[in-house]
């Protein structure tokens, strides 16, 4: 149960404290007599096993793909302060389906220089064990993307 509470969580954005929410908690032992409530540091975990089982999956998928094709896009979050990156993975799976994937979302602290960029998404592709299996790259009008590429 725990497994399927971290895998709501992650696909919803919950917040990790709403399992020790009285009524989420008196939901499920309505449900599971049997259940026993967590804290919101355990589920904590048990999402970030859900995070490495799903990595590894997707990394298992890409070692039978050829090709793939990257977007990136970067921004800053002004009430933060904190400037980011997100890579995405484009590829054809077995079946011809068109799949997308984020591989990662990275923080890129300032100044974000071409070279930073690119070394940011480079380290990101040895990570997924992909970096010879790019076929394009797309990236937004950020001014260091024409000197990352």
């Amino acid at each position: 149960m725990r497994e399927g509470i971290a895998h709501w969580i992650v696909m919803h954005e919950h917040a990790f404290s709403i399992v020790e929410e009285e009524d989420f908690n008196m939901m499920l032992k309505m449900a599971i007599p049997q259940w026993k409530s967590v804290s919101r540091h355990t589920i904590r975990n048990d999402s970030f096993k859900v995070y490495e089982v799903e990595k590894n999956k997707l990394k298992e998928k890409l070692k039978n793909v050829d090709k793939i094709s990257l977007t990136t896009d970067l921004w800053r979050s002004k009430p933060q302060k904190i400037e980011y990156m997100v890579l995405t993975a484009h590829f054809v799976d077995h079946d011809w389906k068109l799949q997308k994937r984020v591989l990662n979302f990275v923080h890129i602290p300032p100044p974000r220089k071409g070279k930073d960029i690119a070394n940011c998404i480079f380290k990101c592709l040895k990570g997924w064990d992909i970096e010879n299996k790019v076929f394009t790259v797309s990236v937004d009008n950020a001014s260091a993307n024409d000197s990352c590429i």
